[in-house]
């Protein structure tokens, strides 16, 4: 992973429709040998991430004894939701893999441990592996973390690992900047930057006003600094404050308590009841709500109405999986390049974990076509952007990966990937075992509320199920159920085509696109597409088409590729899409802007499902299990289904 340095992250203000954007951010240098002694030193703060003498028990001691971790996690109960922990300072992760450490050890199986931390100046992996060295017992943590860091881009960032029951959200960037975005409320807190003389900035009233705010009632906090601006700030943000004895050497530390209203006991006993739901829809959007509900001990049914998963937009042979690129870390930059990085860091994870044969092929070559593409390529040498997302390449070395010659030079985006939809979907509903069940064969027609429990309907009007919450994941076919009838989406015909590889005068080992796209498929097929058709609603493929698709390819390959139309075989889907392009994720609304309790969406992504269908499940499970969203608030507000373009017109 190539790390680019850069200006500081910033944000500012720009459109209404795009939010807040970010500058891009450094990567955290150290002092040359420091992390082969194992205390690495940060250039920029002139101070260590850890002490010297005993790292751990140094973290044991300050952040998991002075928050009584061990006690509150076996406290916990199965089916009792989620426990949040909040860190100001990520560093070496050394307090993450302590945590981790204690949870798969302690909590119960169906508790979830989420950990959200702040860093500025992110750790490069290759630093992080030689540091690492130093604690045996987290090994297989430390090395399943570096493995899935997100690239040095800003904003939030989540991650699940091989234990279901551990979320982790990174935010890169400043915290003064990243804290009033945070939506979602910490039960603990690590106070765990650099030291107030080196990194005043870090321990203002402003940022104890703000981890207050994101504070569950009750939360502690703990901080190795006894300094006294750090102890009245706290206590002016409303935590009672007290001192402890130091680690080591060090005299005190402080510790104390977030003195909000405690919660009700009615509402405690509601998050410890375990709940049911059910998800309408079994394409990628289906599928992966399930996977984020399950991996926190609900109880999900999907129903399809197909007779298997991903048999509309999401059944295409092979798709592509590539990063976002922008000219601003805007609202919609952030959601696309963290579900790009989620997704991507879930799927190589899986095919290595089940030997499933689901990945196609790695990075994708693009030329230039669009304005926005051009004006890349022409900044590339001097944007401030990681290689390994994108890169300016000849049409020399290009034709090193696609066995021809591109007609210009091209974008290069190495983490790019080709992948199968189906084999994803189907290798994740295989590892979900318990606590799911699938209908197939069997259309909702209807949805009614009783007594907090939704009652879904078939054709017949029969009950098909009951469930406390509704998740619709069908896509266009949402419009056929009232609560979702009143909501703008819009109908996109795609066609592709699979034809045997050996017609081509190249097989390409990347996923390659011009004016159409050629996507490695197996080692006998290649998939080509797409045509994007708003008026055409025929289900049929078309001949035509199909040879506009060979003949753009031809001209992209210098090669003739008429005798192919005969044995080419096509396909027809249809996406739903939404007018800004941001798909609808949250609790759904009635059209008089009243909630429906417990019904949510998450339709419209649009041929960007790959990238935002995963991080879209992380945020209905926020939503449904009240926990702390793997996004900034700035990007809930683009996917809210409230929003006006989502309101189909009056007529």
């Amino acid at each position: 992973m190539t790390y680019a340095s850069g200006a500081l992250m910033t944000t500012r203000r720009t459109t209404a429709w795009e939010g807040i954007a970010f500058d891009p951010i450094e990567a955290a240098e150290l002092q040359e040998g420091s992390s082969h002694s194992g205390v690495p030193v940060s250039s920029k703060y002139d101070d260590v991430y850890f002490n010297a003498v005993d790292g751990c028990a140094e973290t044991e001691y300050v952040f998991l004894q002075q928050n009584e971790l061990e006690r509150r996690f076996r406290a916990l109960s199965d089916g009792s939701g989620s426990f949040t922990i909040g860190e100001l300072g990520f560093g070496t992760a050394l307090s993450f893999l302590s945590v981790a450490h204690l949870w798969s050890a302690l909590a119960p199986p169906d508790a979830h441990l989420h950990f959200v931390s702040f860093e500025k100046y992110p750790i490069a992996p290759e630093q992080l592996e030689k540091i690492h060295e130093h604690w045996p017992a987290f090994a297989m943590m430390a090395a399943e973390l570096r493995k899935n860091l997100p690239e040095c881009t800003p904003g939030f960032h989540r991650r699940c690992f091989s234990d279901p029951r551990i979320s982790l959200t990174l935010a890169y960037g400043d915290a003064r900047d990243l804290l009033p975005l945070v939506r979602g409320q910490v039960d603990a807190w690590f106070l765990d930057g650099f030291s107030p003389a080196k990194n005043p900035e870090l321990w203002s009233e402003a940022i104890g006003q703000e981890v207050a705010r994101c504070s569950r009632p009750g939360a502690t906090f703990s901080t190795f600094s006894a300094a006294g601006h750090v102890r009245r700030s706290l206590e002016a943000s409303g935590f009672r404050v007290e001192k402890a004895k130091g680690f080591g050497n060090k005299r005190e530390l402080l510790k104390g308590v977030y003195q909000g209203e405690q919660e009700k006991e009615a509402e405690v006993r509601g998050r410890l009841r375990k709940k049911r739901v059910c998800i309408i829809g079994a394409g990628l959007a289906g599928v992966m709500s399930a996977r984020s509900l399950l991996r926190r001990g609900y109880e999900v049914t999907i129903i399809e109405k197909q007779s298997d998963i991903c048999q509309g937009a999401s059944g295409n042979p092979s798709a592509t999986l590539m990063p976002p690129v922008y000219s601003q870390f805007h609202a919609l930059h952030r959601f696309y390049s963290a579900g790009f990085q989620f997704t991507r860091s879930h799927i190589l994870s899986l095919a290595e974990q089940t030997q499933e044969d689901i990945v196609r092929g790695t990075a994708v070559i693009k030329v230039p076509g669009t304005r926005q593409e051009i004006k890349l390529m022409a900044s590339l040498p001097r944007k401030d952007m990681p290689e390994s997302i994108v890169r300016a390449m000849t049409a020399e070395e290009a034709s090193q990966l696609l066995g021809f010659r591109p007609r210009e030079d091209v974008l290069f985006f190495p983490n790019a990937l080709c992948y199968q939809p189906y084999a994803y979907c189907r290798a994740v509903l295989n590892q979900l075992g318990e606590g799911l069940r699938l209908v197939f064969d069997t259309e909702v027609s209807a949805l009614e509320r009783s007594a907090d429990v939704w009652k879904l309907y078939g054709e017949g009007k029969e009950v098909l199920a009951e469930a406390e919450y509704v998740v619709l994941a069908n896509a266009f076919s949402c419009e056929h159920i009232k609560q979702t009838s009143w909501m703008r989406l819009e109908k996109v015909r795609g066609q592709i085509a699979s034809l045997p590889t050996s017609l081509l005068p190249a097989s390409p080992r990347v996923g390659f696109f011009d004016k159409v796209y050629l996507l490695p498929d197996s080692s006998e097929t290649s998939v080509l597409g797409a045509t994007w058709d708003h008026d055409d609603m025929r289900e049929d493929t078309d001949q035509e088409q199909q040879q506009n698709l060979l003949s753009d390819l031809a001209v992209a390959m210098g090669a003739e590729l008429k005798e192919a139309l005969s044995h080419v075989e096509g396909r027809v889907s249809f996406r739903s899409s939404t007018p800004d392009r941001m798909p609808y994720v949250g609790p759904l609304w009635s059209k008089d802007r009243e909630q429906n309790q417990g019904l949510f969406v998450s339709i419209g992504h649009g041929s960007r499902g790959g990238a935002s269908c995963g991080i879209s499940a992380e945020i209905l499970a926020a939503y449904i299990d009240d926990e702390i969203f793997p996004c900034d608030s700035d990007v809930l507000r683009t996917l809210d289904p409230r929003r006006e373009s989502a309101f189909k017109p009056e007529r």
